[in-house]
């Protein structure tokens, strides 16, 4: 099953919405690369993505990730980066990264915690 119900979203549709935040803000914003995101898409997935295509998605954009930061001049880290249509300060890219994994970590939690009904978030 891709999601427990349509008020929330499945593994993949976060492993997918990861991956997309990981390429925007680090592949694209501080590697250059084409930002070519269309963010939705990573909500809206419904077919079934098996676990080790999952896997080798997480993988290979950490491998971007890696390759990007790999090379990254740290003396261009208080450089404005134009990310998302806006501009970002210092150190911002790394901030907003921590930020998004926190949000989601407490969105997740909060809504598993509140909702009386079984969200089947560990079914497989």
């Amino acid at each position: 099953m891709w999601r427990a119900n349509d008020q929330s979203n499945s593994i993949g549709n976060l492993l997918l919405h990861l991956c997309g935040n990981a390429r925007q803000w680090i592949v694209s914003g501080l590697g250059g690369a084409l930002d070519q995101r269309a963010r939705q898409t990573e909500f809206d997935e419904r077919s079934l993505i098996s676990k080790p295509e999952l896997l080798t998605t997480l993988k290979g954009t950490l491998a971007e990730v890696d390759a990007v930061l790999d090379a990254f001049d740290t003396s261009q880290l208080l450089n404005a980066y134009q990310i998302q249509a806006a501009r970002s300060g210092p150190g911002s890219d790394f901030s907003c990264g921590r930020a998004f994994l926190d949000a989601h970590w407490a969105d997740n939690s909060h809504h598993e915690a509140t909702n009386a009904r079984d969200l089947h978030f560990y079914d497989v």
